[in-house]
């Protein structure tokens, strides 16, 4: 069995190779900048949403974080930041509403 962090010829890891294939799922590279999109950011442990800013000429970020809410970290929220400079390796676009939902 190859080691999974090994480059192959094309620079890419097996790894890297086996996520690409996953259905859904598109190379970072090819990111759209006109829509939000479900992102899978490197360095980040899950997916979550980015939105291009041109004003700000980088990736908005939607994260999920916990808080120390009287002793315990227990205060799930969700907050939003610029990345300048981060790398979206994969991404596919947001799911779309089921008609009937819509207003």
């Amino acid at each position: 069995m190859p080691d999974m962090q090994t480059p192959n010829e094309a620079g890419s890891t097996d790894k890297d190779i086996g996520q690409k294939a996953v259905a859904g799922w598109q190379d970072g590279k090819t990111a759209p900048k006109n829509q939000p999109i479900i992102a899978k950011i490197k360095g980040y442990p899950w997916s979550t949403m980015a939105v291009w800013s041109e004003a700000s000429k980088a990736w908005c970020v939607t994260s999920h974080t916990v808080g120390l809410y009287e002793g315990v970290w227990n205060d799930d929220y969700l907050e939003h930041e610029y990345h300048f400079g981060c790398e979206i390796q994969l991404w596919q676009p947001m799911p779309t509403v089921p008609e009937g939902y819509l207003p």
